[in-house]
């Protein structure tokens, strides 16, 4: 990701320098050996206008278990469009069709220090629907609400599109509802350090995925069970222990009506509207 990050960059800045030049056989060639020293993405080709589209093909990045292919990656109106991405870690794979991200019009982007020094405060992530395999994180929500499905199945997971912002190699995401499945819905907050390589987000399960699994209709709308996401980029910890102990509360509560529902820490209210909707 912050490989993707430093591209990302390079090619904005690419989009109003050294165009012509860097789509020669020769500015090509250039280009791959720099990207893939830099950045360690391989690309079979790329071409670049003043007035078009910044456009690089073939995106290929490959670290250990992980590999990371996508198509194209196309720069243009300050939008970023990343077409057929496809992830493997470990074995396991996750897809895309497109990824889009929009820096905004307000965007700071230091020449020479371009990540460093770069402010991007308005960001939005537009992730669409992705298909991910059962495994890990998501193997753990769905062991949080005891749903029995396969490890390894494929699972489309539909996003809401997401305000984020990007200062000194930190990206802050808003409030971010998902929904997994097609049936369960969750939601995301808080930031990913791309500089410690680690993760400080918070995963929500709300009181409607709450009611429609436990078959509970007392919950407040608002009620929403926070889980602590943390861990390096590539091996994350979803601290589930709260959670496990206020689900198991509110199942007792199906036993006892009278008893009361456990309180939780306050978490950001869900931001309309929802695309599944």
């Amino acid at each position: 990701m912050k490989a993707f990050f430093s591209i990302l960059i390079l090619l904005g800045i690419f989009a109003f320098f050294l165009p012509e030049l860097l789509s020669t056989e020769i500015g090509n060639k250039i280009l791959k050996i720099q990207m893939a020293k830099k950045t360690g993405i391989e690309i079979t080709s790329a071409k670049f206008s003043w007035m078009g589209p910044q456009i690089l093909q073939g995106l290929t990045f490959k670290s250990g278990t992980k590999k990371i292919t996508a198509t194209s990656l196309i720069f243009q109106n300050k939008e970023f469009l990343l077409s057929e991405l496809e992830i493997w870690i470990g074995g396991h794979h996750l897809k895309g069709d497109q990824i889009a991200l929009d820096i905004g019009k307000d965007a700071h982007v230091s020449l020479f220090s371009p990540l460093e020094k770069s402010h991007l405060p308005n960001m939005t992530l537009r992730m669409g629907k992705l298909i991910w395999q059962n495994f890990g994180t998501l193997k753990d929500l769905f062991s949080i609400l005891q749903l029995k499905i396969r490890v390894d199945s494929e699972i489309s997971i539909l996003f809401q599109d997401a305000p984020c912002s990007f200062k000194n190699w930190v990206l802050y995401f808003d409030p971010t509802e998902f929904l997994v499945d097609d049936t369960y819905q969750f939601s995301l907050w808080k930031d990913i350090d791309f500089a410690n390589n680690e993760y400080n987000l918070f995963l929500g399960i709300p009181a409607i995925t709450i009611q429609k699994v436990l078959d509970m209709h007392n919950l407040p709308p608002s009620y929403t069970i926070p889980m602590r996401l943390t861990g390096p980029l590539d091996d994350p910890i979803l601290h589930k222990s709260t959670a496990l102990k206020t689900i198991a509360k509110l199942l007792l509560l199906q036993q006892v009506p009278l008893a009361p529902i456990p309180t939780l820490k306050p978490t950001p209210p869900i931001r309309y509207p929802l695309p599944w909707h």
